[in-house]
């Protein structure tokens, strides 16, 4: 009886065994596929990173070879410093990716996979970027330097310029002393009035320009500008002394006297202070 029984279950036991084992096939058949899915995934995100570090890679260089071009031609520090900022965030941008690299390939070693030669890469790269981070710390450090130095020339340069300015003031000050004159035309009473001249007491019309006048009565000019004075009286005459030749008295038509100077440096050669007496 209880083989009968046995022999009634076999087939049925069998069947299930059976269905048992395609349904594991299938579990890992997914599993697979599941796991060479993710692979691809993460290769994929693999080189798309080295494909960007490697555009920035280029970036870089290109922006190298316009800063030794800048300073070939002495360009100026500002666009050089846009550049050097430029490498920087690129050289930052590929040490975040390279992070971001290094977590990834931990993940693809775990399936086993021979990484070798990726690995020999990504070293290679990094060893670039590497020495790009020295380069450009280096190039910071010779922009500073050049910067203080322009810093320092503009500095100096401003100082003179401020030296220049005031020795320029100094000239022209100096200038308007040397050319500066003092006249006055007058009748013969107002002058003495005033103190202006005195009789020399050898001749009794004989008159000089009084030595310790004051100068507030005169007129003050420049003598590079000063070419005639008008004469408001008859028989006008210099009391000051002033070369022959070197002036002369004029009336005009319409019956206005004038005191023309020739030649001005003669005329102010013994004195800067004029007077003119007339009746």
């Amino acid at each position: 009886m209880k083989r009968g029984i046995t022999l009634l279950l076999f087939p049925l036991m069998v069947a299930c065994t059976g269905r048992n084992a395609n349904e594991q096939a299938v579990a890992q058949v997914d599993s697979l596929r599941h796991v060479i899915v993710r692979q691809d995934s993460l290769v994929n995100d693999i080189f798309s990173s080295l494909d960007q570090i490697v555009a920035n890679l280029q970036q870089i260089r290109m922006r190298e070879n316009l800063i030794a071009t800048r300073i070939d031609a002495q360009d100026r520090c500002g666009r050089i410093s846009g550049d050097i900022a430029a490498i920087d965030s690129l050289l930052r941008e590929n040490k975040i990716k390279l992070l971001a690299l290094e977590h990834d390939m931990e993940r693809l070693r775990s399936t086993h996979l021979n990484v070798t030669k990726l690995e020999c890469l990504i070293g290679q790269l990094t060893a670039h970027m590497e020495s790009d981070d020295t380069d450009i710390q280096n190039l910071k450090h010779e922009l500073e330097m050049k910067n203080r130095q322009v810093r320092n020339l503009s500095g100096q340069v401003e100082g003179l310029e401020l030296r220049e300015e005031k020795l320029e003031a100094e000239i022209a000050e100096s200038a308007t002393q040397l050319n500066k004159a003092y006249y006055i035309a007058d009748s013969r009473k107002n002058l003495f009035a005033k103190g202006i001249i005195v009789r020399t007491g050898l001749v009794a019309k004989a008159v000089k320009v009084n030595d310790n006048c004051s100068l507030d009565p005169f007129i003050r000019s420049d003598i590079r500008s000063l070419n005639q004075i008008q004469v408001d009286g008859r028989e006008p005459a210099l009391v000051s002394t002033h070369p022959a030749g070197s002036y002369e008295f004029n009336t005009d038509k319409a019956g206005q006297t004038w005191l023309y100077i020739l030649k001005r440096n003669e005329f102010w050669r013994y004195t800067k202070v004029l007077v003119v007496a007339y009746r």
